[in-house]
């Protein structure tokens, strides 16, 4: 897979997981017991780093994009949830995201790897960009915002919602993920890290028979 990152000039690391064999199910009662006890870890104030989420949008206002209301990072969203007591699961690939999401409290996006291809570029959305984002409809618009397209220009993923183009279907057997890492908090090994630690819950958890994984 060919990766380029045309926005580490407003501090983005991307740390880049690809997994084959995947087979989508529900999640085992092991992973959602670790997916509860985190949860049960993050409700309490002490255990959310401010000063991460602070910089997660300190990173997409440098493209010019206004992280807040509906259009915050999806990791903020995820860490609201954790107040709530019916925690949502919805698969094991899914679930794996929202996990790491939730513990790192950063956004990560996680792609059907048929519609990404394996020629990416990560940039910053137009003006009049914009994709649909749910089955409603609803669009995303793109502008300022750092965003991952395929080869043929297509957006799919965002740090704060995924496009329905390139979300999972029970279908997909492989994936790639982005986690969206901001370079003055985080540094590149310290991604590489988290990286392997994620392909390392996927071989686990699902039916993953090939992972890699590297940052850009």
């Amino acid at each position: 897979m060919y990766v380029v990152n045309n926005c580490k000039n407003i501090g983005l690391i991307a740390g880049i997981i690809t997994a084959s064999g995947i087979k989508i199910a529900e999640s085992d009662e092991n992973l959602k017991s670790e997916i509860k006890q985190l949860v049960k870890e993050k409700q309490k104030e002490e255990n959310i780093d401010r000063e991460l989420l602070t910089s997660v949008r300190k990173m997409l206002k440098s493209g010019g994009y206004k992280p807040s209301g509906r259009n915050k990072p999806a990791s903020e969203y995820l860490l609201r949830t954790v107040s709530e007591d019916n925690f949502p699961f919805i698969n094991n690939v899914v679930d794996i995201n929202n996990y790491f999401s939730i513990l790192w409290e950063l956004p990560i996006s996680t792609l059907d790897l048929n519609q990404t291809g394996d020629n990416i570029f990560i940039k910053l959305g137009v003006q009049g960009e914009k994709y649909i984002f749910n089955k409603s409809g609803q669009e995303l618009d793109l502008k300022g915002l750092i965003t991952v397209c395929n080869s043929k220009e297509e957006p799919l993923g965002t740090p704060v919602k995924d496009s329905m183009l390139g979300k999972t279907t029970e279908n997909t057997s492989d994936i790639m993920v982005v986690i969206y890492a901001p370079a003055d908090k985080i540094d590149e090994l310290q991604v590489e890290k988290m990286c392997m630690k994620y392909a390392e819950k996927l071989r686990t958890f699902t039916t993953a028979t090939e992972t890699a994984t590297f940052t850009v």
